[in-house]
């Protein structure tokens, strides 16, 4: 009888995973981006609410936020001083990471759900997920993801996009094997060596094109106003987003098991 893990194993590479040792040292089958996608649809289909609800608790405050330091920046546009343009560009600086540190967070979120959903663990409360993610590493992994991305996008958009591909997976790395930010981001380097093209179809390209369906609506005046800007972003963010977050969950745990997945210890829950 295959246990549920290698039963998910199965059903996302089309192969079976007995040849994986503890040291992970034998390669993981390949996957095939047509059952991640199922895997991932899956549970979206299963825990819609509960995805939803996630999504709105980190991403509308954030969204919030984004609207205000725009019409700000808008609205003193014209008479900004030294201080002002100053204090604008921190405000901006650190919405920014604010952004990166929540998607990270969020991603981490999901992890615990599809963990659930596709490999039978025990389920946890919300508080409880929250309460166990490696909050300092995930954040200064995304930062640090962001800045090589932006680096390699800087010289040309190849090697970020590339560079972004290669480090996508570290934060459920991190965050499942509670291994350091520096041990995560090389990790997902080694995992997703071999799957370049799995992990680039199915997290970076429709990162990428959700970014580009928001550039082009906001070039083509789609939509006006904060209501609608709002509307749009909370919309996206709890289906495209995390669908996108869930595929990269899919694709990191797979990966993790067929490689002898070492899970850290998890808290208890209080009887």
């Amino acid at each position: 009888m295959p246990t549920p893990e290698a039963e998910t194993v199965r059903q996302v590479t089309g192969e079976r995973s007995e040849g994986a040792t503890a040291e992970g040292t034998e390669r993981a089958p390949a996957l095939r981006p047509l059952a991640v996608a199922r895997a991932a649809l899956g549970t979206y289909r299963r825990h819609t609410a509960r995805v939803a609800v996630i999504a709105l608790v980190i991403f509308v405050p954030l969204t919030l936020a984004d609207i205000f330091v725009t019409r700000l920046s808008e609205a003193l546009l014209d008479d900004v001083g030294p201080v002002l343009a100053a204090f604008l560009l921190v405000a901006a600086l650190a919405l920014t990471s604010g952004e990166l540190v929540a998607v990270e967070f969020f991603a981490g979120l999901l992890d615990r759900l599809v963990d659930e959903d596709q490999y039978g663990r025990a389920p946890v409360t919300l508080g409880e997920n929250v309460r166990s993610l490696p909050h300092a590493r995930l954040a200064l992994a995304s930062l640090l993801v962001w800045a090589i991305t932006s680096a390699g996008t800087a010289i040309l958009i190849v090697p970020g996009i590339v560079a972004f591909t290669f480090l996508s997976l570290s934060g459920p790395i991190i965050n499942v094997e509670r291994r350091g930010v520096i041990a995560g981001l090389r990790h997902s380097v080694r995992l997703v060596r071999g799957h370049f093209w799995l992990v680039f179809a199915c997290v970076t390209l429709p990162l990428v094109a959700e970014e580009a369906i928001v550039a082009a609506l906001h070039d083509v005046q789609v939509f006006h106003g904060a209501v609608a800007f709002f509307l749009l972003e909370v919309g996206l963010a709890v289906t495209l987003g995390s669908v996108i977050a869930l595929n990269e969950t899919t694709i990191a745990l797979a990966l993790m098991t067929a490689h002898g997945r070492q899970d850290a210890p998890r808290p208890r829950r209080n009887p």
